[in-house]
């Protein structure tokens, strides 16, 4: 593998990573969690905007989990978030806020894997410790034409990659620039093949089998269909609106607005006042098809008319426009609510 060629490629052609000139473990760490599934073009904006909030550990330890998922907000997979503010307890409380240098101790914190462990230390800390993620997975099994990646290749290139980061004199450039070599150019479709720095030594390639590597597992999605269901009543001459906060699973924590089956008919004491825009929610297997409708109460009452439903999915409480913008929720239930205030003026 040309290191060299790699280096140059990404001098050349590389995109800055959010953690700039700083290398200090917390931004290094905030930024590969972001990094983890999105790229890093997408990443910059909720990093910088991130960094203004919570400049520091010492100021994220500080910092209640509501607030903490507002600003994960948009990035998906909350229980990051959550892992993120319980390390930060965790150092603040052990160790002053200072992070160890030594693999077994980062991976012991809430959140913090094989991956994220060896970005911190290569980068932040200097040491020669190869990052395997998706994309330098990819890189390795087109180089050597593997359509999976078993424990075998796993081991191979794990030897493979510690031996050419030895050779480097900057481990955490070397592993970001083979991780971006993998989003902008070696992509799972499209590779661009002509502009690739390792070309030369890639086997798939040469075998014309690179859009055959990875191998392509069948992903079956369930396809979900439900009413997004928004109460309104008013209090005074404010506008008012039931929200609820889940309780568990993968919205734990998150506030969004009360659920039903899209083939069942709209609550009972409440009458269609608009349909907002159709709108799709994306999330582990799911494809969630959002309708959401929004409720007035027939007789002109308000929490009283609530549906028992309303009251045990989640715990909530009316909220105004004000209120709805400061609490985190899911990316597209942010915009449904944007919508719902935007319709009030």
């Amino acid at each position: 593998m040309d290191w060299k060629g790699l280096f140059d490629w990404y001098d050349r052609d590389g995109i800055a990573y959010p953690w700039g000139e700083d290398r200090s473990p917390y931004r290094v760490w905030i930024s590969e969690v972001m990094l983890q599934q999105t790229v890093v073009t997408a990443v910059i904006p909720f990093f910088r905007r991130w960094m203004e909030r919570f400049p520091s550990l010492e100021e994220l330890a500080r910092t209640e989990e509501g607030e903490v998922l507002r600003y994960w907000e948009g990035l998906g997979y909350y229980s990051r978030a959550r892992n993120i503010l319980k390390a930060a307890k965790q150092l603040k409380e052990e160790s002053e806020g200072r992070f160890p240098d030594d693999y077994d101790l980062l991976t012991a914190l809430p959140g913090i894997g094989d991956y994220t462990a060896g970005a911190i230390l290569s980068i932040s800390f200097g040491q020669n410790r190869p990052v395997i993620d998706a994309n330098v997975k990819r890189i390795c099994q087109r180089q050597g034409s593997q359509r999976e990646w078993s424990r075998e290749t796993e081991r191979y290139w794990r030897s493979e990659l510690q031996t050419i980061i030895e050779k480097t004199d900057d481990p955490g450039r070397f592993n970001g620039a083979l991780m971006q070599l993998g989003q902008l150019v070696c992509r799972i479709g499209s590779p661009l093949c002509l502009l690739c720095p390792l070309a030369e030594s890639c086997r798939a390639l040469k075998e014309g089998t690179v859009g055959l590597i990875p191998l392509k597992k069948k992903r079956v999605v369930t396809e979900l269909d439900s009413h997004v269901l928004i109460y309104e009543t008013r209090e005074g001459e404010r506008t008012l609106w039931w929200i609820i906060q889940r309780r568990e699973g993968i919205g734990k924590g998150l506030w969004t607005f009360p659920r039903m089956d899209g083939g069942m008919p709209l609550p009972a004491g409440w009458r269609e006042k608009k349909q907002l825009k159709v709108r799709t929610h994306n999330y582990t297997k799911f494809r969630e098809t959002l309708k959401p409708v929004l409720l007035v109460p027939v007789e002109g009452k308000g929490m009283e008319q609530l549906p028992s439903s309303a009251l045990r999915e989640g715990e909530g409480f009316w909220a105004m426009a004000g209120e709805l913008a400061n609490l985190a929720s899911p990316a597209v239930y942010r915009k449904i609510i944007d919508e719902l205030v935007a319709l009030t003026g």
